[in-house]
């Protein structure tokens, strides 16, 4: 049932993304941090859900002019930059080469997100809604891990899901 629920939400909001980005961020931003497709038992666990936002909040960030501004170059986004090309660099050159592409696809992926980030989520009524998501993610798992750690007395580990970093 948890997985029909998940697969519905995001259904419903994936329109939401192309027509406004900035809700696509946030989304995929939601399940890079808490991840709640770990949380199901059924076939929505091998969904690639982040995907799916990310593709549609691309294509709304490519179609919309209006929800987008320009990116502020500032010291942080250059470093960010130069730190790319740096793990791009690193890459050519590693020992594991097929284990550090891959490595460096998942990076670039997050870098790409990022500079839609940095265009579409301004003002503060949409930082104020990336730092309630971010809150409430964390806030979930240390709840969470709260309660298992004073239901078993602290006698177990509180560990992240299978398939996690």
């Amino acid at each position: 049932m948890r997985d029909i629920a998940l697969v519905v939400f995001v259904a419903a909001l994936l329109p939401f993304c192309v027509r406004r980005p900035w809700i696509g961020i946030i989304l995929w931003f939601w399940f890079g941090l808490m991840a709640p497709h770990f949380l199901l038992w059924g076939f929505g666990r091998s969904v690639p859900f982040a995907m799916a936002v990310a593709g549609f909040t691309l294509l709304g960030w490519a179609v919309s002019k209006d929800d987008r501004q320009p990116i502020e170059w500032n010291r942080v986004v250059v470093l960010s930059v130069v730190l790319f090309f740096y793990y791009t660099f690193t890459t050519l050159f590693a020992w594991a080469p097929e284990a550090a592409w891959d490595y460096l696809s998942k990076v670039a992926k997050m870098m790409i997100m990022l500079i839609v980030m940095l265009s579409v989520i301004h003002g503060y009524s949409r930082i104020r809604w990336l730092m309630i998501v971010t809150v409430l993610s964390v806030g979930f798992y240390g709840f969470k891990g709260g309660i298992w750690a004073l239901a078993t007395g602290g006698e177990n580990m509180v560990m992240a899901g299978t398939g996690t970093h």
